[in-house]
């Protein structure tokens, strides 16, 4: 069983199933979005993930601020879902990102066999 799950799209309806499961199974997570920051900022301080990626900047920016008091890395754009996707302490990835925009970082996962 996964110890740590990376949630490409955790605000979104699958995103938030997936968290459910994650908190009673008691998984650590990492967490992506596109721009619903006040949803990630719920989840990124109940989680308390190691890495939270917004994928605009301005958001991803506004999100750094409201985090600053926790030790939580935040990235944006595609780079930061590349790092989710690829971190080292996620053994599984869940893409649950609209369109196209999910289909780098989930090749990337698959690449590293996640």
């Amino acid at each position: 069983m996964s110890k740590c799950i990376s949630v490409l799209g955790s605000t979104g309806s699958i995103g938030r199933q997936t968290l459910q499961v994650a908190r009673e199974l008691g998984l650590k997570v990492a967490l992506t979005a596109g721009k619903q920051i006040d949803l990630l900022e719920q989840q990124a301080r109940q989680f308390r993930p190691c890495l939270v990626a917004v994928f605009e900047e301005n958001a991803a920016r506004e999100l750094r601020e409201r985090l600053s008091d926790l030790h939580i890395q935040v990235m944006s754009g595609m780079e930061g879902l590349l790092a989710a996707a690829e971190l080292a302490d996620s053994d599984t990835v869940v893409t649950a990102v609209m369109g196209s925009v999910g289909l780098e970082p989930t090749l990337a996962a698959i690449r590293r066999k996640k």
